[in-house]
């Protein structure tokens, strides 16, 4: 659901359908969302997602964040992020994913233990991996030219949950 051209009206629209297809989660917004609804559509970014939860009883709702900037390209204090978060799971926002390009694990877990402080009922953590050719060569393993990654186990894919999963029967 998160397109920046979406409205309220049309999240109120859609959101009815969405809930009775039985998704586990959705992930609802991320601060761009919050930013655009205001900026471009004018609109409460509050109300759209209290819209959502009303129209998806059935339904978690999620927020996607860095845990180091709100709504700017600069770095926002932790202050303002516990103000957010507050709000986000006031206005019925239960899930947050910690989405963490830079490595700053410390980081991370004090945005997670932030989330989990202010009531967000799960916290959902991410970290990318970079592509070979951006890491320093003395860093890489070494390996034949033929080397290709092994098929991951069941076991340590058993836990992934894709961001919109069915809900348990």
């Amino acid at each position: 659901m998160e397109a920046t051209g979406i409205t309220t009206r049309m999240v109120e629209g859609v959101a009815p359908l969405i809930d009775r297809i039985g998704y586990r989660t959705v992930e609802l917004a991320s601060s761009t969302l919050l930013a655009t609804t205001v900026r471009y559509h004018r609109e409460d970014p509050w109300a759209r997602l209290r819209a959502a939860r009303d129209r998806m009883p059935h339904t978690q709702l999620g927020f996607l964040t860095t845990g180091k900037r709100f709504i700017t390209f600069y770095r926002t204090p932790d202050a303002v992020f516990e103000l957010a978060f507050s709000l986000l799971v006031r206005n019925g926002i239960r899930r947050l994913w910690v989405i963490d390009p830079m490595y700053d694990m410390d980081g991370a877990k004090r945005t997670a233990e932030m989330a989990k402080r202010v009531g967000f009922e799960e916290v959902v953590a991410a970290s990318a991996i970079p592509p070979a050719r951006s890491t320093p060569t003395s860093t890489l393993p070494t390996r034949s030219p033929n080397w290709m990654p092994a098929k991951p186990s069941t076991a340590s894919t058993s836990r992934i949950r894709p961001a919109c999963s069915p809900r348990s029967a």
